[in-house]
């Protein structure tokens, strides 16, 4: 199992970690005299979040790919292992945006500020605090102001007491007033899933899963206490 980098988007690049774990596999099994019962390439695929990324082009990957696994699948010492990847972000995290309501706008200094009612203690990878060496701003959305243009650049942070809690800086969006709704994409890997829920105790966020255009609760938002005693972890059955 090798775990050689993360959010990569360049085609060439991956293959030639995946050929290079396959290398290392063959002297594994020339030093032991065993074969692999599996070898995992680990994760890495990357989804574009900022401002000039592009799409991870999956045809190259399988055109630089492709003959690795063959001339692996024709070694004698590799027919009976398991090739797996690990493309959790690749899969999930276009499929999920968080949102959060806006319960002040303020200006300081000539600086607009929106405060949120959830920050990095629901999504800690919006705030630049899991894996970002530059602060680079997840895209983000007045979700009820889809259609107007945009008006300001804003400080966007959450509600608790540290500076680490801004969610976006310099973000250009369109007038916003208390009580909309601001909605950070990309968010389905890495968010709920990497954040410190129970940080200053304020409530976790909830979870609804919608398909096909109608929604269900698949975790109901709670209090840290709930979390303590595993009740928020409960999942209803949709309706």
């Amino acid at each position: 199992h090798v775990y050689a980098g993360t959010q990569i988007l360049d085609a060439g690049v991956l293959a030639a970690i995946h050929a290079h774990i396959a290398g290392l596999a063959r002297r594994v099994v020339a030093l032991t005299g065993q074969p692999l019962r599996m070898i995992d390439f680990g994760g890495g695929l990357g989804i574009p979040y900022f401002a000039g990324e592009s799409a991870l082009d999956l045809g190259a990957v399988h055109e630089a790919v492709a003959p690795m696994v063959t001339e692996l699948r024709n070694d004698s010492a590799f027919q009976q292992t398991r090739l797996i990847v690990e493309p959790g972000r690749f899969l999930t995290a276009e499929s999920g945006v968080y949102v959060a309501r806006v319960v002040d706008v303020k200006e300081s200094r000539g600086v607009r500020f929106l405060v949120l009612d959830g920050g990095m203690n629901h999504h800690l990878a919006a705030s630049g605090q899991f894996g970002q060496v530059i602060k680079r701003n997840f895209p983000m959305v007045v979700a009820n102001r889809l259609d107007e243009a945009e008006a300001w650049p804003y400080e966007v942070a959450g509600p608790l007491c540290t500076p680490l809690d801004t969610v976006g800086r310099g973000v250009r969006l369109p007038e916003v007033v208390a009580g909309d709704l601001v909605a950070i994409l990309q968010s389905g890997a890495y968010a709920r899933t990497s954040s410190p829920h129970g940080f200053l105790s304020h409530p976790l966020p909830m979870e609804l899963l919608v398909d096909d255009g109608c929604g269900s609760v698949a975790r109901n938002r709670g209090s840290f206490a709930d979390l303590v005693r595993g009740t928020a972890l409960d999942i209803p059955s949709a309706k």
